[in-house]
């Protein structure tokens, strides 16, 4: 089971689901758009299952975690939202041009910017 925190609030779903949605933001952030999506969660504190729904895309700050075996919670069913983020991964990266695509920082020689006036 994993646990997915956006914005504050926390939910669980299962391994699966956890690992493809950081997949499926990046395909979104590499393509430049956003998408909402709605997915069914357990809260960790009640371990209740319900709906979540929030937007994935290039500014999406989305934290999953791995959590102990033994966590007393049911793996909510997402089977559907699955196969449309494996889609939606496989469209995004059809349009992308062929060849290794990572995000390394290059060192500058340049000097630090002006921020607000700030020489940093």
């Amino acid at each position: 089971m994993k646990r997915i925190t956006y914005v504050g609030t926390a939910v669980l779903v299962d391994d699966d689901f956890g690992a493809l949605l950081l997949e499926y933001a990046a395909a979104l952030a590499r393509d430049g758009t956003s998408e909402t999506i709605a997915f069914r969660g357990v809260n960790e504190h009640d371990l209740r299952e319900h709906e979540v729904s929030f937007i994935v895309g290039p500014a999406s700050e989305i934290v999953v975690e791995q959590l102990p075996e033994d966590t007393p919670a049911v793996d909510p069913d997402n089977a559907d939202m699955i196969g449309h983020m494996k889609e939606r991964i496989a469209a995004l990266e059809g349009r992308r041009s062929p060849g290794r695509h990572s995000i390394t920082p290059e060192p500058s020689s340049d000097p630090s910017p002006l921020v607000d006036g700030l020489d940093i």
